[in-house]
């Protein structure tokens, strides 16, 4: 802040930005005077070394489709939510103004079991669209690698096994995690969100984890920003194999 006062009034002093005897820097505002050349992009040296020493790192492809496709997404659809019920709950005390408080609250407490169940309807949608992009993503990998599966294994674990193998490395997230997740994505397609449903003649039961006191999958926030979580870091972690085993002369 002081270097842009200083510069403000020196260059109010003298009169003209371009002026021959002295020229500011852009990024620190630090005055140089006519002895030192001027550059075209109006940063000093010190500013200069520090910008290309700085390293700057790109998101990884995936995290980024990620970020966009499910965790904003998500985090809008929440945000209409609550905004709705925020409105609708001032709507009903508007409305009841004068009643019995107990009325009052008994509609209140309805409304909110109404948008409770949107909430839990946008965690499941979160749920199928993340494991989607994951289950693209693994047989994107295997055919990339030219790798068969066992058909008769559920999809992305069958993926990963495979991928472990071809690797020779087991992946930081074991893949039973990612079973449970394909289950629960399971549960909201075929299962109406169901903890135990039957498809295709079998029983199929969601991980007590994802289950609530009803029966019902009860997938939260905290388990889809778990699952962001570890599904990125797996995807990332096979991506890296990968390049790296071409690198060595490996894989690919």
């Amino acid at each position: 802040m002081r270097g842009w006062k200083k510069a403000k009034l020196y260059w109010n002093y003298r009169g003209a930005m371009n002026n021959v005897n002295g020229w500011m820097c852009k990024v620190c505002g630090a005055i140089s005077q006519g002895q030192i050349q001027r550059p075209e992009d109006d940063i000093c040296a010190n500013c200069r070394r520090s910008l290309d020493e700085t390293e700057y790192i790109l998101p990884h492809e995936f995290e980024t489709e990620i970020q966009c496709l499910v965790t904003e997404n998500h985090r809008i659809t929440l945000r209409g939510i609550q905004q709705s019920e925020n409105e609708y709950v001032a709507h009903i005390e508007g409305e009841l103004a004068g009643e019995d408080p107990e009325i009052i609250r008994s509609e209140v407490r309805h409304a909110e079991t109404f948008f409770e169940d949107l909430r839990a309807t946008a965690n499941r949608n979160a749920l199928v669209s993340l494991v989607t992009r994951l289950e693209h993503r693994t047989r994107k990998l295997v055919r990339q690698l030219q790798l068969s599966t066992d058909k008769k294994s559920p999809p992305v674990a069958r993926d990963m096994e495979e991928l472990n193998v071809r690797l020779g490395a087991a992946a930081p997230i074991s893949v039973q995690f990612f079973v449970d997740l394909v289950t629960a994505r399971d549960s909201v397609i075929h299962g109406d969100s169901q903890a135990q449903w039957e498809y295709q003649g079998k029983i199929r039961r969601v991980a007590d984890k994802y289950t609530n006191v009803y029966g019902e999958l009860g997938f939260t926030e905290e388990h889809l920003s778990e699952a962001i979580e570890k599904v990125t870091t797996q995807v990332k972690w096979y991506d890296e194999r990968i390049a790296a085993s071409r690198t060595n002369g490996g894989a690919g």
